[in-house]
């Protein structure tokens, strides 16, 4: 698959003056990488949470797919 990049599935949420960087996980379907609709929720905060943090060193590409 080559390098990821999270920002591809990245989105702002701006609340009132506040911004927040959220994951589109719908955007994985679209970059064919998997089908998180079909994950329980607890799975989808793990994604979430290893996406923020991935850095293809401790959070490698293997890592978010095996998710």
């Amino acid at each position: 698959m080559g390098t990821f990049n999270p920002k591809s599935v990245e989105k702002t949420l701006k609340v009132k003056t506040q911004n927040f960087i959220t994951y589109n996980l719908p955007k994985f379907e679209k970059l064919k990488i998997g089908h998180p609709q079909k994950l329980p929720f607890s799975i989808k905060i793990l994604l979430e949470s290893a996406l923020r943090n991935y850095d293809d060193y401790q959070i490698t590409m293997n890592d978010i797919e095996t998710l």
